[in-house]
Parts: structure tokens; C-alpha cells; sequence
């Protein structure tokens, strides 16, 4: 996957970057985030702001932008503030994109994606024989975001990760032990609240719900 990509330094206001159209008719590696390019904002340190066809690529957790035919990951990471794709904010750290959840202080919940090949077992009827991902499993209680055909054997999930943000810090956020770490003054609280919560740390809403807790309660 990694050699298919042109790894380019941005140098904002190319020719080219901020007129480049979205491509929904074309196949999309299934590690994208996406199924298509979306024209998004490109923010940097210095202010500017450039548009492109944009795109979150799962097996590594960077933004893709096509241009001339061509995917390009996005890079010089430091220079980047923010970017947008469809109303949602992307912030990097390190040589990692995290998708920011919630703009609360001191503390935000961050997301990155995660791709996984899974297996695909045959089940056969009267009438035909079908493909179903191996170990199947409901998105209500789990970190998967989305599963993709692959090829006829394979599958490809995308995961979610949870972190905490706080400050220059970013922090994993999967666990209950994870979570009540970051808020180690005011554990007996947090796992209370987790505990007559029910507290699902594969849910997005409920992350959301437990951090608006310590934030604004502790």
C-alpha cells in the first residue's frame, strides 16, 4: 500500500492544490477512511489556509490529497495546524493525524483509525455460497468504525483508537485503567461514574459523556 503513494513535501499554493476536484467515481484503497476524496482545508502554523481533495488513509493514519491523478500523503507535519474534511477536525502529533471529538478543556478526546485485514469464511445454502467476515461482531460494543470488501478471502475494518488530549500530552483512552489514569486525582469519582454509567469505552457517545463528567465535575 505504502509504495503506491507519493510521499511530497506541501508547499502551500501549488499550482493546482486549490482548484483540484473531488474524485467519487474512482476506487479508493479500503484503509481510507472515506470512499471519497473530500475537498477539505489544509491549515497551517502560519495561517494559511489551502484547499484539496482530502482524504484519511487507516493503515498509517495520515491525510492523503489528490492531485493531478496522483495520491499524495500529506507531510512537513509540523508546519500543519488543523485540517477539515466534512465538518470534522483533524490535528496532528507527531507523524500521527487524530481526529478531535470534543473541544473541551482541559482535557479533549481524540480518535485515530486503524486498519485490519480480516478473513472472510464461506457459508454455504441450498442456493448459493456467500462470504461473511470470520468472528463477526456488533459495532455497539466494539472499536469498529466500518468493514469493507477487500478481495474474495479478506475484509478490511477500520478501528477506532481513543486518546485524551491534554495540553502537548495525548494520552490512550481504551480502557477504564487508561482513562481514570489521566484522572489520577479523582479516581474513586471517575469509577463511579463509570460504574453507574456503564461506561462503554468502544462508544463514542459514552467517552463523550465520561469526559464532560471529569471536565466540568471534578
Amino acid at each position: 500500500m505504502k509504495k503506491q503513494l507519493l510521499v511530497v513535501i506541501i508547499i502551500f499554493s501549488l499550482p493546482g492544490f486549490m482548484y483540484a476536484q473531488p474524485t467519487k467515481n474512482i476506487p479508493l484503497p479500503k484503509s481510507y477512511l472515506f470512499d471519497h476524496f473530500i475537498v477539505g482545508s489544509v491549515l497551517s502554523m502560519s495561517g494559511t489556509i489551502d484547499q484539496a481533495p482530502l482524504n484519511y488513509n487507516a493503515e498509517d493514519q495520515s491525510i492523503i490529497f489528490f492531485r493531478d491523478g496522483q495520491h499524495f500523503i500529506l507531510t512537513n507535519l509540523e508546519t500543519v495546524d488543523t485540517v477539515y474534511i466534512d465538518g470534522r477536525k483533524f490535528v496532528p502529533a507527531g507523524n500521527i493525524i487524530y481526529e478531535v471529538l470534543t473541544d473541551s478543556s482541559p482535557v479533549n478526546l481524540l480518535v485515530s483509525y486503524h486498519s485490519k485485514t480480516r478473513p472472510m469464511t464461506s457459508i454455504s445454502n441450498h442456493d448459493s455460497t456467500t462470504k461473511k467476515v470470520s468472528n463477526d461482531v456488533s459495532n455497539a460494543v466494539t472499536d469498529v468504525y466500518v468493514t469493507r470488501p477487500f478481495n474474495g478471502d479478506n475484509s478490511v475494518e477500520i478501528q477506532k483508537r481513543y486518546w485524551l488530549g491534554q495540553g502537548n500530552n495525548i494520552y490512550k483512552a481504551n480502557t477504564e485503567k487508561q482513562f481514570v489514569k489521566v484522572f489520577s486525582a479523582n479516581q474513586a469519582a471517575v469509577r463511579n461514574y463509570i460504574k453507574i454509567s456503564g461506561t462503554n469505552f468502544g462508544n463514542t457517545t459514552d467517552l463523550v459523556k465520561l469526559l464532560n463528567f471529569c471536565n466540568n465535575s471534578l
